[in-house]
């Protein structure tokens, strides 16, 4: 069994003003060694947890095919939330009354529609999807309704919002496959996937004959399971792996996502913390071991990430 990196996390779990103020640290001259010290934390902090935290990608390679189910290493197995960027417009005389933007989560179809004091605007009441009312004074300029959007949007439990000035970021809180948000008829302009698509647990199964020729196990031919500590994968009712000669080595490749979300928020605090300690640790002590008490670690981090540590498969 092999593991290799395809999409590392595109944030750290920890910021670089976050440590500093953890440090009390206001000069800027040594930002880049306190970022290297993060990143190096974040992943001494994974490995002693054999898990992973922000959103990653990785291909996870075999011999053979498993016996079903297997499971996946590097938990938590979660898939990838859909992001989306809003640009949002004014309103010029109750010209958004009534006017909406449609937006789903894996479960629930939703539209966002625009309700302007004293235009007397209609909810469109879109068949099949659930209605979010977004509040505005007549002539809002862009920012204002930008933020309107982002406060209902935010509400709404399926979604978190981020508005920076009139674009309106929306960040479904599920992981999966979505249908891209659309500017309904608003005629704004809406960029899906901005950082990345939705994706399912697992991207693909991939196989290999003894000729190098690639082929794709079909999703529908298996089950994933993401609710335990680590994620698993069975075959449906009634099917079967291919009967196929496979190459030598890695002859099947499982794509997956994994990891508690894009946000930093969603890794817990433990582990926040744990990595701010080594941090720390790390600040204080530019060399391997602590002199006066000759370890390499402090106790407090391994404390804090032992309540989810699990043990490599």
């Amino acid at each position: 069994m092999g593991l290799k990196l395809i999409t590392p996390p595109a944030i750290e779990p920890v910021s670089l003003p976050e440590i500093k103020q953890h440090l009390k640290i206001d000069s800027d001259l040594e930002d880049a060694l306190l970022s290297d010290f993060i990143t190096a934390a974040r992943e001494y902090c994974e490995s002693y947890q054999n898990r992973v935290f922000i959103t990653q990608t990785w291909d996870l390679f075999l011999d053979d095919f498993p016996d079903s189910p297997f499971k996946i290493p590097l938990p938590p197995l979660t898939g990838q939330a859909e992001i989306t960027a809003i640009t949002c417009e004014a309103d010029t005389g109750g010209s958004l009354s009534g006017k909406y933007i449609t937006l789903d989560d894996p479960t629930t179809a939703y539209y966002a529609w625009f309700d302007v004091t004293g235009e007397g605007s209609v909810d469109p009441a879109l068949s099949g999807k659930t209605g979010i009312v977004v509040g505005i004074a007549v002539d809002a300029d862009a920012d204002t309704v930008a933020t309107a959007v982002k406060n209902a949007i935010d509400a709404v439990g399926d979604f978190g919002a981020v508005a920076a000035s009139a674009v309106v970021t929306v960040i479904n809180a599920n992981n999966g496959v979505v249908t891209d948000v659309t500017n309904g008829n608003t005629g704004w302009s809406v960029a899906p996937n901005v950082i990345t698509q939705g994706q399912a647990p697992i991207v693909h199964i991939k196989y290999y004959d003894t000729a190098g020729a690639e082929y794709i196990f079909a999703a529908a031919n298996y089950d994933t399971d993401a609710s335990g500590y680590r994620g698993r994968v069975a075959l449906g009712y009634g099917k079967s792996w291919p009967t196929i000669v496979l190459r030598s080595i890695n002859g099947v490749v499982i794509r997956f996502i994994a990891g508690y979300g894009v946000l930093a928020t969603n890794v817990p605090m433990k582990v926040r913390l744990a990595i701010k300690i080594l941090v720390g640790h790390m600040w204080e002590n530019r060399e391997a071991t602590d002199i006066k008490e000759l370890k390499e670690v402090p106790f407090a981090v391994h404390s804090l990430l032992g309540f989810k540590r699990i043990w490599p498969l």
